[in-house]
């Protein structure tokens, strides 16, 4: 997918989160349809599926991320 689409894919996601007054981790599963139109299919309030690789693969993981949004505490490195 192109830089743009990229984009406009990460800020739809943050304006679901903050209109949603979400605390924590949003996964926001979209599609991208033929026409380059965004859908979103998915909202989850936890690490969706497909981020579980962070678990063994960032140094903070995506549900370590949750606990401590939730706690009120600083965020991790999501860093690999």
């Amino acid at each position: 997918m192109s830089a743009a689409v990229a984009a406009e894919a990460q800020q739809l996601a943050s304006d679901l989160a903050q209109k949603l007054g979400v605390v924590g981790l949003l996964a926001v599963e979209l599609f991208l349809t033929d026409r380059g139109e965004l859908l979103v299919n998915e909202l989850a309030p936890r690490p969706h599926n497909s981020g579980h690789w962070s678990i063994d693969g960032g140094e903070t993981s995506q549900f370590e991320q949750q606990v401590r949004a939730v706690c009120g505490c600083r965020s991790g490195r999501p860093r690999a």
